[in-house]
């Protein structure tokens, strides 16, 4: 339904938080163009005025850093750059 929301999802009264669940996986790999599309969708569904995702912006009108910000903190990193240097570090490692 909302294709900019993780699997699983923790609706709080702060919002929509994602829930990865790292011990499914030992393997996990952070896909940084997918996570990249998914700031993207969840940045155009703002914009488009659906609420679930303005609920996540504290900006109006939201934009690409801020949709970039809340991917990453859903990946339990503390930034978007964060999200970058983890995907070059497991480049690195395969």
């Amino acid at each position: 339904m909302f294709p900019y929301l993780p699997e699983r999802t923790q609706v709080t009264d702060k919002g929509i938080s994602a829930m990865p669940d790292w011990n499914r996986s030992a393997s996990f790999r952070l896909n940084f163009e997918q996570q990249g599309k998914r700031a993207k969708d969840l940045l155009k569904a703002a914009r488009a005025g659906e609420p679930e995702a303005l609920a996540r912006f504290l900006q109006s009108p939201p934009k690409l850093a801020e949709a970039q910000y809340l991917i990453a903190k859903e990946l339990r990193l503390d930034n978007w750059a964060a999200t970058r240097a983890t995907h070059r570090r497991n480049d690195a490692r395969a």
